[in-house]
């Protein structure tokens, strides 16, 4: 049986405006992609593609926490990606008041386990990769 996702409208229009913000400055475009491949899009850019992109947006500032979590299976999704396409793979993060980005193919981590406080299933809690905020770069308009 598979997961169910928990998208909702209002989800999904942040990640389009942070899509919207990441193509005028990359002067690109993104092309979703099915869930299969990890991450949210493709960046093309005059039809070629550039890199793949995971978007995502948080509820705090960025200095809240010393680190960003993400699915340790997101990431190696993403060393997949870039290693079997030689794209680089950006996640894009926007915090309240910023929106920066790494490269999740190469970034380094830490190894824990947790996910959401609140929690819809069972696998809401998994291995996670702990990113130094450190490791992103402002995404400057």
């Amino acid at each position: 049986m598979s997961r169910p996702l928990y998208e909702n409208e209002a989800t999904k229009a942040k990640e389009k405006a942070l899509g919207d913000i990441v193509c005028a400055k990359w002067k690109c475009e993104l092309q979703k992609v099915s869930i299969k491949y990890h991450v949210d899009c493709l960046a093309l850019r005059d039809g070629e593609a550039m890199a793949w992109v995971e978007l995502r947006c948080r509820n705090n500032d960025v200095l809240q926490y010393p680190t960003l979590m993400i699915s340790l299976a997101k990431v190696q999704g993403a060393k997949r990606l870039q290693e079997d396409t030689g794209l680089p793979v950006f996640l894009v993060v926007e915090w309240n008041d910023s929106v920066m980005f790494t490269n999740l193919g190469q970034c380094d981590f830490t190894l824990g386990f947790g996910g959401r406080n609140e929690m819809r299933d069972w696998q809401d809690q998994e291995p996670v990769c702990h990113i130094p905020i450190e490791q992103f770069q402002e995404f400057r308009q």
